[in-house]
């Protein structure tokens, strides 16, 4: 009976400590493996716990020498198991949609048709899915140093450095939570400087990737909390005249639910005798993720599987607002031919990628011209969008008179563009929710990430 005490304490501290320093990363992975690997280890474990128990109890006799588990071996032998599944169903995937080795073999379903050869940063593929999987504990830290030394940029060693950023900005938070506003702002700019200079310098003046010339868009995303966004990739590649040549790259800054309850932004409920009004914050679920939303749905999960989703997953109180949000999607670009930035609440004419890819052609400063307007507005529920919507011209700008928006410059449009133009014509602006250029532009413009 001392002996089986002593082997149930054993196993048990075995047990606690083998769970505490691998369940996390077994959640995350668990939409990447299917059923969580870590539970037959588990199980088994327990298994045989329940036989010392039973010994201890008298129930059961002692006669049988204590399993050896080695857990993390199983862990490991599971985990590769699993692997080997995913890696199964993927290549039935390719079969069934005409692809070997990447390249599309039939005019069936389309996917993207790239090469390792001709994009090998692609390569290894970084999942979209589950939030807040890092990529170096797929990758290793070698991919972050091929990176930044030019030896072999991938975009999954992007997504570690950004990655690696986002980590050190969360503990940063925590520890300045009480500072005052001028040591935050110059701690955040050490932060800044230390994680993504050296990404920007390693680039300065080329682009990190080759740009590819086969007519590919990169649709940039700054998510907020956006329940529209995977309604938003849908309408984007049900309605593209070529989905198979569109990527996109999402920053989905949302409350998770991880450790934390998620509440919600500032509600109106009324107002008070004075007509002023009444406010609330709750306790709500965990915000949509309109990846997921897009992924899981059978008619759109080929282009996740493809590697056309690219995401980058932000705590919701942890982002800095739209201008770092884009600073990090610009980053997700894969050398697509063109470059476009637009809101992630938004609906799309048919063919809307082949009219955009025109016009810009038609303009006079083709290939630095930018395409940009404010798009329509919208409700839910409206009938499909069908374009011939005239466009807006960003011809005048004023200072807000609002209160929230106070000595923040609004642009204004100043009337709409001719419904008989042959080509573009220039304005004075840029609406930060649509743009469409080249991709030159992020060589030429890039985007700040101390801003």
């Amino acid at each position: 009976q001392q002996i089986a005490t002593e082997r149930q304490s054993k196993l048990l501290e075995k047990i606690k400590m083998f769970k505490d320093s691998n369940v996390d990363k077994m959640n995350k992975f668990n939409k990447l493996f299917g059923a969580n690997p870590l539970d037959p280890v588990m199980k088994d474990a327990h298994k045989e716990l329940d036989r010392m128990q039973g010994v201890l109890e008298g129930k059961q006799k002692n006669d049988k020498p204590m399993k050896k588990l080695d857990l993390h071996q199983q862990l490991a032998d599971a985990v590769h198991k699993k692997e080997e599944e995913k890696k199964k169903q993927k290549a039935a995937r390719k079969k069934e949609l005409g692809i070997v080795d990447n390249v599309a073999l039939t005019q069936g379903d389309k996917v993207a048709v790239i090469s390792d050869e001709d994009a090998p940063h692609l390569q290894p593929h970084f999942p979209p899915l589950p939030p807040h999987t890092m990529s170096v504990e797929l990758f290793g830290e070698k991919i972050i140093t091929d990176t930044l030394s030019h030896n072999k940029p991938t975009m999954a060693g992007i997504i570690a450095i950004l990655q690696r950023f986002l980590q050190n900005l969360h503990q940063f938070l925590k520890d300045h939570r009480d500072s005052k506003a001028p040591t935050v702002i110059n701690e955040y700019f050490a932060l800044v400087t230390k994680y993504l200079v050296p990404l920007e310098e390693a680039y300065r003046d080329k682009p990190v990737f080759p740009i590819r010339e086969d007519g590919s868009i990169f649709m940039s995303l700054g998510a907020y909390r956006d329940h529209l966004l995977g309604e938003t990739l849908r309408q984007a590649f049900k309605n593209a005249a070529s989905p198979d040549k569109l990527f996109v790259g999402a920053v989905v800054q949302n409350c998770f639910g991880i450790d934390v309850t998620c509440r919600t932004g500032v509600e109106v409920k009324g107002q008070d005798e004075h007509g002023r009004p009444i406010t609330k914050i709750s306790d709500r679920e965990p915000d949509v993720n309109g990846i997921e939303q897009f992924c899981d749905d059978p008619e759109y999960t080929k282009y996740c599987d493809s590697g056309q989703i690219r995401a980058l997953y932000v705590n919701e109180t942890e982002s800095n607002g739209p201008t770092t949000a884009r600073y990090f999607a610009s980053k997700l670009w894969g050398g697509e031919t063109y470059f476009l930035q637009a809101d992630a609440h938004l609906r799309f004419a048919p063919e809307w990628d082949r009219l955009y890819t025109e016009e810009a052609k038609a303009a006079k400063s083709y290939p630095k011209a930018v395409l940009s307007a404010y798009p329509p507005g919208f409700s839910e529920g409206d009938p499909p969008y069908k374009g011939g919507t005239v466009g807006t011209r960003l011809c005048t700008c004023a200072f807000s008179t609002s209160d929230v928006e106070h000595h923040i410059i609004r642009i204004n449009t100043g009337g709409t563009c001719g419904e008989n133009a042959n080509a573009p014509t220039q304005i004075a602006y840029i609406a930060a929710g649509f743009f469409f250029a080249r991709a030159e532009f992020l060589t030429d413009v890039p985007f700040d990430p101390f801003l």
